[in-house]
């Protein structure tokens, strides 16, 4: 027995889908990490400077002006890519049940530590949350300053498991498990700057975690590059 998913024509289908909407979001996440307003790492200007051209599109087309599609799209491929790379049903669930959680709380609190990108949540999503408010409100409650980051670890390691136990090994799920593991190290280094703010010059965590970011979505784009081109692999 193979212990590892092969997928026929409708998984083939929604798997690519998955890795379409992981590219488009991953590459607008990774601009809007570059020209988020308080964003201030070594070179920032430089860098603005290069994609001035590319942000410039961006604004222009009312469909991709929306930040808050750009997670939601982030969260949707990357449920499609659980359902079609993981073997176990049950490990899908799971998988995707920390995922779900982990936006409901994200979108409610409007909380940067996953994806440190600012937006507004449409009204259907936060008529949607108000229903389970009261869940929400009683697991903040725990911790007010480390709910949101240890989810957001908790959150990372799911993914990475997905891309590292992924058979056979691919390109693709190689970059993206390497992303995976960096954006792991960026919200470690949420926890450093707040450990170590006494003893450490914090600008230089936040210009690591900074370029961290960055790499951690170009990696997911280039990732997903690769499993858009893999198509018709099983």
């Amino acid at each position: 027995m193979k212990n590892y998913v092969e997928n026929q024509l409708l998984g083939k289908f929604f798997r690519t889908i998955g890795y379409a909407l992981l590219f488009v979001s991953s590459s607008l996440i990774s601009l809007a990490l570059v020209f988020e307003p308080s964003a201030d790492f070594i070179m920032i200007d430089r860098i603005r400077d290069t994609l001035q051209p590319v942000q410039d599109f961006v604004l222009s087309v009312d469909l991709i002006q929306d930040s808050f599609y750009y997670l939601f799209s982030f969260l949707i491929g990357m449920v499609l890519i659980f359902w079609t790379l993981v073997k176990s049903t049950f490990v899908k669930l799971v998988q995707t049940l920390v995922l779900v959680v982990l936006f409901a709380l994200i979108f409610h609190t409007q909380d940067k530590t996953l994806i440190p990108i600012s937006f507004s949540n449409p009204t259907w999503i936060t008529d949607s949350l108000a229903m389970v408010d009261s869940y929400i409100n009683q697991l903040l409650a725990l911790s007010e300053d480390f709910v949101m980051p240890l989810a957001a670890l908790l959150g990372t390691l799911v993914i990475w498991q997905v891309f590292a136990t992924k058979k056979p090994k691919r390109l693709s799920t190689l970059t993206m498990r390497v992303g995976s593991v960096i954006l792991f190290l960026a919200v470690l280094f949420f926890f450093a700057g707040f450990a170590f703010e006494d003893f450490l010059d914090t600008s230089i965590v936040d210009n690591i975690r900074g370029y961290a970011y960055v790499l951690s979505f170009d990696l997911f784009v280039l990732g997903s590059a690769f499993g858009i081109l893999g198509f018709m692999r099983k």
